[in-house]
């Protein structure tokens, strides 16, 4: 009697089910499974092979050729099911271009033998990947062979996901992209940009737009000129296009990259998540013609919060993702920042406390945005929220109180009783640190301490809860995890790691009095920074 397959017993999606939890857990593993029997490596190939990086370095030297050949001829796995491409390092093509030639991973014979693989196989490579659904391309040197796989990628028949970083590309090859559903660019020079304009118009289908200016700068320092490119001028094409209707759906802009208006909300009617960095330019106008289509974001990123987007987000119920960078940090008048933080606590979160799911304010001084008791019930209608990254008062022991304090204690204990789903919660102390420090040491050491006091504080804190805290807390860069108190009905968060007790100071279980070092415990000037 044969062996009936593994498919008589489970029935493919149950199968399917098993494989995936197998590759979260056992990673390492996962790829072993296809040795099981035929019928596991069918399932299991498509998702062992799905990605594909290729990549030149010491490890790989002796094989890479091998590799790449097998590409070419089809007989590798990777040929039939990687969906991505993504490439590491590359061979720099001149090895005197620029000053950190002395840096690269190969020198001499060594680099000509390896450079002349590269030359000879990877554009053959890239062009054999005809089941390729997605590039990334993070470019380390503008002497890697930047224009060799720009122009191979063209060639992909299948392409719909593009993501380019730190590259100074040619133009004509960025223009040779079309059809594309998710394009990324970081770092775009004053050439991109005018490229971008025809991929955008050339993809009636796309999903997905970034457009990443990291650090402030852009490619060769091109932050300037990018300053004032206006969104509307670089989809103005696709908009004109007699057949045009908006897909959008994803659009993130980073630092000065690009301005917004009311100019591109025609574009962006589908739109459900909007992520907007620090040094983003949105005019006024942007938010109320964004209000005016109907479009109702499902994740909103801002850098700071206004009267205009507090409108906006007023408008309209179903907010999953809400971050503020600073909250009220360029506004100016104390009035209209303690004006906009209400409407924030009171109306802006019960509006949406029903599909919120992640919830960020982590920036910013002492003032309205830390926690009190009439903000947390705010925070509290949010019955569906997962993850809370907030702003907490830790006043030095010698510092005027200028606000409310809410206990550590009380605060962690709302937070389990009225937030059943909460899963994380990253909590960042602000205070009025002191100046005059005499060095960059001196100031390092200083929040050193501080953070320890507040860690301290937090593991001493007593939780009154109906039940065991279902959430994990970060702080200071430590992680706390909930644990039964030394009084019955009381829990405590305990630190996973003690990050100085193995430098011989103050741990949790050696008493309040050691524990509490904070240098800020001198009569001196504050500030607020």
């Amino acid at each position: 009697m044969s062996t009936p397959s593994i498919l008589a017993v489970f029935s493919e999606e149950i199968l399917e089910l098993i494989l995936k939890e197998s590759k979260t857990h056992s990673p390492a593993e996962y790829s072993s499974l296809r040795l099981v029997c035929k019928a596991i490596n069918d399932l299991v190939e498509p998702h062992v092979f799905s990605t594909l990086i290729i990549q030149f370095t010491q490890g790989n030297k002796d094989s890479v050729g091998e590799k790449l050949s097998a590409l070419i001829s089809g007989s590798s796995p990777y040929t039939r099911w990687a969906k991505t491409l993504q490439f590491g390092q590359l061979v720099p093509l001149n090895p005197h271009r620029d000053y950190g030639f002395q840096y690269d991973p190969f020198q001499g014979q060594e680099r000509e033998e390896v450079l002349e693989k590269q030359s000879r196989l990877l554009v053959p490579a890239i062009r054999a990947m005809a089941e390729v659904e997605a590039a990334i391309f993070s470019c380390s040197s503008t002497r890697d062979p930047i224009n060799d796989v720009l122009g191979a990628l063209t060639g992909l028949p299948l392409l719909q996901e593009l993501t380019l970083y730190r590259i100074d590309m040619d133009a004509d090859l960025l223009n040779k992209f079309s059809n594309l559903r998710s394009l990324k660019i970081r770092y775009p020079s004053a050439e991109t940009w005018q490229a971008l304009k025809s991929v955008i118009s050339k993809s009636p289908s796309l999903s997905t737009l970034e457009l990443l200016e990291a650090y402030g700068r852009g490619n060769g320092g091109s932050e300037r000129e990018n300053a004032n490119v206006d969104l509307g001028s670089l989809i103005k094409d696709a908009m004109e296009s007699p057949t045009f209707a908006p897909t959008l759906s994803s659009l993130s802009v980073s630092r000065d990259a690009i301005r917004l208006s009311d100019s591109c909300v025609p574009f962006l009617r589908s739109l459900a998540h909007l992520r907007l960095g620090e040094g983003a330019i949105v005019l006024p106008s942007f938010w109320t013609a964004l209000e005016a289509t109907g479009a109702h974001l499902q994740t909103l990123h801002v850098p700071q919060l206004d009267q205009h987007s507090v409108k906006y987000v007023l408008s309209y119920s179903g907010l999953n993702d809400l971050k503020v960078g600073w909250p009220t940090k360029c506004l100016g008048d104390p009035a209209v920042e303690d004006e906009i933080t209400h409407q924030f606590f009171h109306n802006v979160l019960p509006k949406h406390c029903a599909t919120l799911r992640s919830l960020s304010y982590e920036r910013g001084g002492v003032g309205p945005w830390c926690a009190t008791d009439s903000n947390m019930k705010g925070i509290a209608s949010c019955k569906a929220l997962q993850v809370l990254d907030m702003l907490y008062y830790f006043p030095s022991p010698n510092e005027k109180v200028v606000m409310p304090i809410i206990p550590l204690g009380r605060l962690l204990s709302r937070f389990s009783d009225s937030l059943p789903s909460l899963e994380t919660v990253r909590v960042t102390p602000v205070r009025k640190f002191q100046t005059g420090f005499g060095c960059g040491f001196a100031w390092g050491e200083y929040f050193r301490a501080v953070h320890q006091s507040f860690a301290m504080s937090i593991a001493r804190a007593q939780v009154s809860a109906d039940q065991k805290p279902r959430f994990l807390l970060t702080a200071v860069g430590i992680e706390f995890s909930p644990v039964e108190g030394k009084v019955d009905g009381r829990y405590q968060f305990k630190m996973d790691e003690c990050p100085w007790r193995e430098e011989g100071e103050a741990g949790e279980g050696e008493g309040e009095e050691a524990a509490v070092y904070d240098p800020d415990a001198w009569d001196s000037e504050e500030n607020d920074i």
